[in-house]
């Protein structure tokens, strides 16, 4: 009977004990050291290599093991330029970084609770109560007020949308559900818009110290309880342009200053006063063609901020419905809760303010049927310049403009005009 426990190769022979003279396990043992410690150095340099950042521009790379605004935005970096150790300065703007990505995540989430953190959600989640929260967040509304801007108690319609619209696989006859389509679903948002609107209804309190209070109506509560309403207040497409004017700040703050720094859905934070020259590019959509009409050429630290009516990544799609006939976008009027997109794509900038300001100031030009050329140009004498494209025209406010390509071939030829001209 064959051992069935033998689970040797067939035909191989049994193994046999070999004696070796103990005269050679010492230096065998010597000579393992050896190859072992020149192992180990080697690996050693490997890693130092590894970690050693060389002088000039680089991404700053976080890698965290939990959730943060790391992976919406890109920090480059020029190591070096100030005179420091590069791999020493790379340490310790990644740690500050990392820090800030945490704590913007946090702060900022509508979604979900975060331990010992009230943030947007939590607000949500205790109307009618005075909550004292972070100062980042607390001036972030004070900023909205100031403005008094309304997009902020859009919530509930911007809940609306991402159920209707927005997701990772939707199917071509949501489009139905169209706003300019549906009339009921139309009225629903409408009914929305007009609570958001009203501060008798709803309405962040700035109570000083750092605390809020979110009033909210008992009449809107009602409405609130019929409709399935859970928030009421959502920084939405606004909330990476306060996160990146955060960055901005902490970097400035602690002297790192030769950087930029860009979020996928359309902001920019360029830090940089060597005078070195960037080029900025200027998208336009002409029916299912994305062009890259033109570059903005730079040299002075400037906030920029890009609203479009198509999406650039993957992750940016997740906030579009295309279809063959539609395109339906995050930017909602809350007049009455319809979305509107005064050109294909439009650039605003400042060598003067932050992405949050430019974004409160310009998007009642966009969030419109047709570009307001008045109201640009208001805008352009408040520091606040504009570039648009129309019928194959990159249209601009600044004067100062400096292009340093425009697009042409055998379908397209743009050309540039500044306004008022």
């Amino acid at each position: 009977m064959k051992n069935t426990d033998d689970k040797r190769p067939r035909g191989a022979e049994p193994v046999k004990n070999i004696e070796v003279s103990e005269s050679h396990i010492k230096p065998r043992a010597i000579l393992a050291g050896i190859f072992l410690l020149i192992g180990i150095a080697a690996i050693g340099w490997c890693v130092m290599a590894l970690l050693e950042t060389d002088p000039g521009w680089q991404t700053v790379e976080v890698s965290l093991s939990e959730p943060s605004s790391a992976d919406e935005f890109t920090l480059n970096y020029l190591f070096g330029s100030s005179g420091r150790n590069a791999t020493s300065e790379n340490k310790a703007l990644t740690a500050l970084y990392t820090g800030a990505c945490i704590k913007a995540y946090k702060l900022f989430d509508a979604e979900r609770m975060h331990g010992g953190v009230n943030n947007v959600y939590y607000i949500n989640s205790h109307v009618n109560e005075e909550i004292e929260v972070d100062p980042i967040l607390y001036e972030a509304f004070e900023k909205i007020e100031a403005y008094g801007s309304r997009y902020l108690y859009l919530a509930p319609i911007y809940d609306e949308y991402d159920a209707a619209f927005f997701g990772i696989e939707m199917p071509e006859s949501v489009g139905d559900m169209d706003p300019y389509v549906d009339s009921e679903f139309s009225a629903e948002l409408k009914a929305l818009a007009e609570y958001a609107n009203a501060p008798e209804h709803v309405s962040l309190r700035l109570l000083g110290d750092n605390k809020v209070m979110l009033y909210v109506s008992d009449a809107y509560l009602e409405f609130a309880g019929e409709y399935g309403v859970e928030s009421y207040i959502d920084f939405y497409r606004m909330r990476n342009a306060f996160i990146i004017d955060y960055f901005a700040g902490q970097l400035i703050e602690n002297g790192f200053t030769h950087a930029t720094l860009t979020s996928y859905d359309g902001y920019t934070r360029n830090l940089d006063k060597t005078g070195s020259e960037y080029a900025f590019n200027i998208f336009d959509r002409v029916g299912n063609d994305i062009y890259i009409a033109a570059e903005l050429n730079y040299t002075s630290p400037s906030s920029m901020v890009t609203m479009r009516n198509f999406p650039l990544s993957e992750r940016d799609s997740y906030r579009y419905f295309i279809s063959a006939d539609r395109t339906i976008t995050p930017y909602i009027d809350h007049a009455d809760g319809l979305y509107r997109n005064a050109a294909s794509s439009m650039v605003a900038y400042s060598s003067e303010l932050g992405c949050a300001d430019i974004l409160l100031r310009s998007m009642p030009v966009y969030i419109s049927n047709e570009v307001d050329t008045d109201a640009v140009e208001a805008l352009a004498n408040d520091g606040i310049e504009f570039i648009w494209c129309e019928d194959a025209v990159i249209y601009h406010t600044d004067e100062a403009a400096r292009f340093g390509y425009v697009y042409s071939d055998n379908e397209v030829t743009y050309g540039t005009q500044r306004t008022g001209e």
